[in-house]
């Protein structure tokens, strides 16, 4: 496994132990890479090479929610960072998340 995953792994006590629960912690570390352009879980998939199917099923074993709520929650964190941690408007947040408007 690639060193940089088995380190992420390691970090948020992740199992390495099987092929299935390396998808739930790959998802996880493309959410913190892709976030601000990603926010539909088939994108992750895809770079993943596997189908949405088997990367839910995957994030359900390994974090007990569906791969949809943690992409949510992750995309919510990101939102509520920009709106306390920097200046933009709520349109410029949009804008750089990739929504079409502020209530997308």
């Amino acid at each position: 496994m690639h060193k940089l995953n088995r380190e992420y792994a390691t970090l948020n006590s992740l199992s390495v132990d099987r092929q299935e629960q390396h998808y739930a912690f790959q998802f996880k570390y493309l959410m913190e890479k892709h976030i601000e352009k990603k926010h539909r879980v088939n994108d992750y998939a895809e770079l993943l090479g596997i189908s949405r199917v088997l990367l839910n099923s995957s994030v359900k074993e390994q974090f007990n929610v569906t791969a949809t709520y943690l992409l949510k929650q992750r995309l919510l964190v990101e939102i509520k960072n920009y709106l306390i941690h920097s200046s933009m408007t709520v349109s410029e947040i949009a804008y750089k998340l990739n929504f079409s408007d502020e209530f997308n």
